[in-house]
């Protein structure tokens, strides 16, 4: 893990594209360490390419705001969905630097 976290912060955009769908695959699959490199991208959010803001946000969609439920018709269908969106964003605040914070608040 804190070889793939130096990747993030590389000259090659190549090498921060790989590294953050690294962490974001590892977080999904609950892999120990991958929630650190998920928080040190986070920062990336400030980068001057496209390509990389556009990773870390689909990054962070997939792994906060989406549930994963595509049958969302049923109220509390819907209201479990939202329930786990406030959840998953409860934890990714809870312990966040100011740092963080802000850049959670431009992503």
């Amino acid at each position: 893990m804190p070889l793939v976290c130096q990747l993030l912060g590389s000259r090659s955009s190549t090498d921060v594209l790989e590294a953050i769908e690294f962490f974001a695959t590892a977080a999904e699959f609950h892999v120990s360490g991958a929630v650190v490199g998920v928080r040190r991208a986070l920062v990336l959010v400030w980068s001057k390419e496209q390509p990389i803001r556009e990773a870390l946000s689909a990054a962070y969609r997939r792994l906060y705001l989406e549930t994963g439920d595509d049958d969302a018709g049923a109220a509390g269908n819907q209201r479990a969905q939202t329930l786990t969106v406030v959840k998953n964003l409860t934890a990714l605040i809870d312990g966040a630097t100011l740092a963080e914070l802000t850049s959670l608040e431009q992503l």
